[in-house]
Parts: structure tokens; sequence; C-alpha cells
């Protein structure tokens, strides 16, 4: 079965329409999925350098033992993570836009779109294959992003949010919505570490 203009599923930084690649034949396999995914977007493989380096310590810090595979992207705006890859290889496979990969440098903003791409791999159940039709819901977003906050931090992901918001490509108006529950997110967990302190005295 073809279906034309089929959709690749990703889970990425922003919650939208997944990435289209042309005439996708459904019933290859993951892998086949996976490498047409990456081809159509003309990602390299990244093994080096300073944001390699910044990648290992996000994946350490989520207690990784064989890391993802990464991929940098001068096709594509956004950063995502292979739906189903990680269970199809054991690593995983994400791909970080040149573009926004420049935008954010080597900051804590760069080790957040990391930490958001690994907290989707981590919560990756195997629901949904590589060129399965489903749609992301802000929920999914948000859940992602308090794993990444709770791992990494909240400011760094708050940094990724205030330098991707005001970008042409990445205007859309869930970021704020997300921003702001990261925000009561954060507060929360602040007055429940209060309470956990004065009930020690």
């Amino acid at each position: 079965m073809r279906l034309p203009m089929y959709l690749f599923i990703v889970l990425g930084l922003f919650a939208g329409p997944a990435v289209q690649a042309g005439e996708i034949d459904h019933s290859r396999s993951q892998a086949d999925c996976e490498n047409d995914f990456i081809n159509s977007l003309k990602a390299e493989e990244i093994l080096e350098g300073p944001e390699y380096e910044i990648f290992l310590e996000v994946v350490t810090v989520f207690k990784r033992d064989n890391p993802p595979r990464l991929y940098f992207s001068p096709g594509y705006g956004n950063a995502v993570y292979i739906a189903r890859s990680v269970i199809s290889d054991g690593r995983g496979k994400i791909l970080i836009a040149e573009e926004l990969k420049n935008l954010l440098g080597v900051s804590p903003a760069l080790r957040a779109i990391f930490a958001h791409e690994m907290a989707h791999l981590v919560l990756d159940k195997g629901e949904a294959g590589c060129d399965s039709l489903m749609i992301r819901s802000i929920k999914v977003e948000e859940e992602t992003d308090a794993l990444a906050a709770h791992t990494i931090g909240f400011e760094p992901m708050r940094e990724l949010f205030l330098k991707t918001e005001s970008r042409e490509w990445s205007k859309c108006p869930e970021i704020p919505i997300r921003l702001q529950t990261l925000n009561k997110l954060e507060s929360e967990d602040k007055k429940l570490m209060r309470d956990l302190v004065y009930s020690l005295f």
C-alpha cells in the first residue's frame, strides 16, 4: 500500500504537522523508514565537536548507556526524535536542524533541546512507528517539557523557548502556553520543596 505524501512520525520541539517526505511505502520496515527520513533531509551523523560533547552530557544525565545517533540537517527547521527508533535499534535517532543549532549556539538552550528530544526518546513506548499516522498534542509536548526540565533544570528550558519563539519558522501559539505551563510547574515544585523543608522542623 502506497500513500502519497505520507507523513513520517517525528517527535520534536514544536507540535504541528509532521515532516512530509514524498511518496512513502507504508509496508516497508521501520529501518527503511528511518533511513528514508534521514536521507530526505540530507542529514549527516555527528560524532564529534562541541555540540556533540553537550549532547553526550545530556545523554549521561538521562542515564542512557548507549547514546542515540545524532544528526544535523540543513533541510528542516525543527528538532526531532524519530518515533520508535530507540526500540528498533536500542539507541534511537535524533535530528537537529542546522538553523536551530546555529540559533542556539553552545548554550544552555542547546542542552535544553537535546533534553527535550531525549525525553521523547525515554517516553517512547513503541505505540507508533516511523511511518504511522499520529497527531501530537500540546499535552504530549508539555509532558516532555516537564521531564526535560526535571532532568536538566527549568532555566535552560526557559531559555530555549525564549530563543525560539521569535523565529519566523517556529512561530506557533503553543510556545507561550508551554512556557506558562513550565513556569507553573516550577512554582509548584518550589512550593512542594518548601513544604517538605518546613515539615522537617
